[in-house]
């Protein structure tokens, strides 16, 4: 019998690991749960951070137990988000992160908004990004501009 030890690296932003201590660290400065972030698509030098940091002043997310509706029976444990200032918007993230999808996900994330309901019992998350749709909009966005531009 063979035994092997390997090494194991993990992102220290999210969960993912790895084998390649160099693939791990080039996950780690792009990864969309890191603060300081570069990103590769648009290679804007948005401080998500500091942008994440301002967001989250304007809401606090609670847990709320609902009884039964006309959606499900019994009760139910769901998490909410109450609004200290004005609501965030989708179209808000998207002029912060230029319409450039990496940047936008990497908002979302690490604000926490993803995961939650926004504004009905039911928790209907009103962000509702699609993040493949977003993607290859933007490529053809770019193709089109480099087109246009001469490069292509």
């Amino acid at each position: 019998m063979k035994t092997v030890k390997k090494n194991v690296y993990y992102c220290d932003f999210c969960k993912k690991r790895g084998l390649s201590a160099s693939s791990m660290s080039k996950h780690e400065k792009h990864c969309t749960a890191n603060p300081n972030r570069i990103c590769r698509l648009c290679e804007n030098s948005l401080n998500i951070g500091e942008i994440v940091t301002e967001l989250k002043k304007r809401f606090v997310i609670k847990q709320v137990t609902l009884s039964g509706s006309q959606y499900f029976e019994g009760e139910m444990d769901i998490e909410v988000v109450e609004w200290i200032g004005e609501p965030i918007t989708f179209g808000e993230v998207e002029n912060i992160a230029e319409n450039c999808p990496n940047c936008m996900l990497a908002i979302i994330r690490q604000t926490g908004l993803s995961q939650h309901p926004f504004d009905n019992e039911i928790g209907i998350n009103q962000f509702n990004f699609k993040y493949k749709e977003y993607s290859s909009s933007y490529f053809a966005d770019k193709q089109r501009d480099n087109y246009n531009d001469g490069y292509m």
